[in-house]
Formats: C-alpha cells, structure tokens, sequence
C-alpha cells in the first residue's frame, strides 16, 4: 500500500495516506523508545547509572569548613552580582514564606 502511494499507480484517497504516514511516525517512535531502553539498561548493567548513589549524594549536606570563603564588596554595577542577590533572596522567600530583609552579601569563590 504504501509503494502504491508513493508512485501512484492506484488511486487512495488521502485517508489511505495519513494511515501510512502515522503508521511510519509510530515506528520510528517505537525504534527510539526501543533504543532508550537497551541503552538505559547497558548504563544500569555496567554500573553507569546508580540513582541511589546520586540521590544520597544530593542529600549530602555541605560543610563551611569545605567552601573556600572569600569575601569580596558588593559591586551595585555588576549586573551578574545583582541579578544572582535577586534570585537568591526571592528563592529564600519562598523556601521559608516569611517576609526576608537581605542584610549582607558575601562572594562564595
């Protein structure tokens, strides 16, 4: 059916067309899906892929002693300073749903 669309030695309708045409796009989903399944398998098989170890890992608090702290002036000029103070105190909002007054800025290099 499908040769029979493609060179048009019979005539279909273009119900006959979108058949095939959504019969194709599902195989070439299936192929994809099919290939993210073995790949994902192989990456667990060979140990690539440990979800507890990455979730443990997330979980794990951060010292200060581990963080070299040096702090440098808050530059009102430096956009990137500016925008990274914004997004900080509007995050730490709505984290604990109080009302924030930002107090001071330090430089985490």
């Amino acid at each position: 059916m499908i040769y029979a669309v493609m060179d048009g030695s019979k005539t279909y309708q273009w119900g006959d067309s979108a058949i095939a045409a959504v019969v194709a796009i599902l195989m070439v989903f299936l192929i994809l899906g099919a290939i993210i399944l073995i790949t994902h398998l192989v990456f667990k098989a060979l140990g690539y892929i440990d979800l507890k170890k990455e979730i443990d890992a997330a979980k794990k608090p951060v010292k200060v002693e581990e963080i070299a702290a040096k702090p440098t002036q808050f530059n009102e000029n430096d956009e990137d300073m500016v925008a990274a103070v914004l997004v900080a105190t509007i995050d730490y909002q709505n984290e604990i749903k109080q009302d924030v007054k930002l107090v001071s800025v330090k430089e985490i290099k």
